[in-house]
């Protein structure tokens, strides 16, 4: 029941499989293993940082597309319209 506990907390923790199994041969094998244990979940913090980064920006722009949504009741879609311009900055990476 332990073992089970573990994976579903480590994949609460957004732990990929690998990272997971990593974590349950660390813990069986070697306990006292904290550098590689820290290691892994310094490699996870950093992914959920940057997912965080790009999740404040898709919130920005959708805020911006929700604003000039508003009124939108003419014969054009201001949200397509927005949608359409190449002067707008790509909101990948």
């Amino acid at each position: 029941m332990a073992r089970l506990s573990f994976i579903t907390r480590s994949r609460d923790l957004g732990l990929s499989m690998d990272a997971i199994r990593d974590m349950l041969q660390l813990a069986s094998h070697n306990p006292d293993s904290g550098a590689d244990a820290d290691r892994i979940i310094g490699a996870q913090l950093a992914t959920i940082r940057t997912k965080i980064r790009r999740l404040k920006k898709l919130q920005i722009e959708l805020e911006r597309l929700s604003e000039v949504a508003t009124g939108n009741e003419g014969s054009r879609c201001r949200v397509l319209d927005a949608l359409s311009d190449d002067d707008l900055p790509a909101l990948s990476g």
